[in-house]
């Protein structure tokens, strides 16, 4: 099943013409929880790029389920990371052995990564 919402009517009344079932933002919340018997969507698609928005997909989406933001997004966002670990987060001590920090990437030493005894970076 495929849902839409959005404030406005005509975008509602468009999602509906393409086989969506559109419904107010609270309407889907219950919807979905329902359907899915409380695990939440398996997949949201954000098309609007306003920060509530993505806020609302991640509220929408099960643990481990995706988000796709394809919203053009022209301010910060400023989403709180327990947001997103809450969904998706698994602790894997045992599989990561190396840490790199994005802004350290291209200076990182791939040498090391590459070793026999690595397993994930993170």
């Amino acid at each position: 099943m495929v849902y839409a919402t959005d404030l406005a009517t005509h975008r509602l009344e468009a999602a509906t013409r393409h086989g969506a079932i559109a419904l107010s933002k609270t309407e889907l919340e219950s919807e979905v929880l329902r359907v899915t018997s409380g695990r939440g969507a398996d997949a949201v698609l954000e098309v609007v790029g306003h920060e509530s928005a993505l806020i609302h997909a991640i509220e929408m989406v099960r643990p481990f389920g995706v988000v796709s933001s394809c919203g053009v997004h022209t301010h910060t966002l400023s989403l709180v990371g327990s947001q997103l670990y809450a969904k998706k987060y698994v602790p894997l001590p045992d599989l990561t052995t190396h840490g790199i920090l994005i802004e350290t990437v291209f200076d990182y030493n791939l040498d090391d990564a590459l070793c026999p005894n690595t397993l994930k970076e993170v």
